[in-house]
């Protein structure tokens, strides 16, 4: 294995929000980025730009307790990147990782797309949570032009859930995972935050 060691940033550790359990217990790395997976959930953080001789070029695995003790010693220290030890052979020993690069939806499989803020999302499924008494969190997401709609699971007779979020009109070319032929995207940003389309109700009306 080389002698080099990968070097990673903040962003590279928020990938441990998707790491599993038990065999799936791993931050895969490797000159692509880092990945970590639960089987249901799969997240990818590219690696920060160094030096061409930097990081490694072999892949390897790095155990939730390693990751775990960079991310913190990261935060303690108020560094903006860490050097990790050499880690494992993703191919041999305790861990034998798939080819998780498969587990990327390729973006010619893409059938709809909506720009959000991602806070407001977040924002959003956290009440739909509040909300539904399932087990596992079930939500239905419905693309609906402009906006994006959200209910939650309820029992017969239960309180419902409903989220709309507004899309936002975004014009540059900064979010990758486009198809190869798209054409629209523009290579100066411009972003346009919809609001939602209320009539006025008749009646009186208050000022």
């Amino acid at each position: 294995m080389s002698e080099r060691r990968f070097i990673l940033n903040r962003k590279c550790f928020a990938a441990l929000r998707a790491m599993g359990k038990d065999r799936w217990e791993y931050l895969y790395c490797s000159p692509k980025g880092v990945i970590a997976t639960d089987t249901t959930s799969l997240i990818r953080v590219t690696l920060p730009k160094y030096p061409v001789d930097v990081n490694p070029i072999e892949a390897v695995v790095f155990s939730r307790k390693v990751v775990e003790e960079r991310a913190n010693t990261l935060t303690e220290n108020k560094v903006s990147s860490i050097e990790m030890p050499a880690g494992e052979e993703a191919k041999s020993g305790k861990y034998s990782a798939p080819n998780l690069e498969a587990g990327i939806v390729s973006a010619d499989k893409q059938m709809a797309s909506i720009t959000i803020n991602a806070k407001s999302l977040i924002n959003l499924l956290e009440a739909a949570c509040e909300v539904t008494e399932h087990s596992r969190s079930l939500v239905k997401l419905r693309f609906c032009g402009n906006s994006l709609r959200i209910d939650s699971h309820r029992l017969e007779g239960e309180q419902e859930f409903t989220g709309i979020l507004m899309g936002v009109s975004y014009s540059g070319n900064m979010i990758p995972g486009d198809p190869k032929n798209n054409t629209n995207a523009q290579p100066t940003e411009t972003i346009d935050e919809r609001k939602l389309s209320l009539p006025e109700t008749s009646g009186r009306k208050f000022r």
